[in-house]
């Protein structure tokens, strides 16, 4: 039952991650007093750092975490699957079962936590 309510708060905690970077990203409340001088004076000292073009290596980063999350979710599932099959084919053999179940629940958790790491990039990202 604890591993299960664990599960349950890491899914719950994924969720919440994604429902805010979206709900955040252009908050007037997260925006600098730097950001704001320097869109009135562009030409000011320590505007220079807000003027910098990233773009190319902020879409390089979020291309490769894109590339990171879309192979550990098929590799996931992969193994969800072989474990599945694993389950049907252990024909009782608890040793088998357990390994199948642990394949699974790791599975799940290298899901969860690739999701968080895209939404948590992609979310600082924005904010740069």
């Amino acid at each position: 039952m604890k591993k299960l309510s664990l599960i349950v708060f890491a899914i719950f905690l994924g969720g919440i991650t994604l429902i805010g970077t979206n709900l955040f990203a252009n908050s007037p409340v997260l925006a600098s007093p730097l950001s704001e001088a320097c869109a009135q004076n562009p030409s000011a000292a320590g505007c220079d750092v807000l003027n910098r073009d990233d773009t190319a290596l902020n879409q390089s980063i979020r291309n490769i975490i894109n590339v990171l999350s879309f192979g550990v979710g098929i590799v996931s599932i992969i193994v969800i699957i072989v474990a599945g099959i694993q389950m049907n084919a252990a024909r009782g053999d608890m040793e088998k079962i357990k390994q199948a179940q642990r394949a699974i629940k790791y599975s799940v958790a290298a899901i969860i936590i690739a999701a968080l790491a895209f939404s948590i990039v992609n979310f600082v990202i924005a904010q740069t």
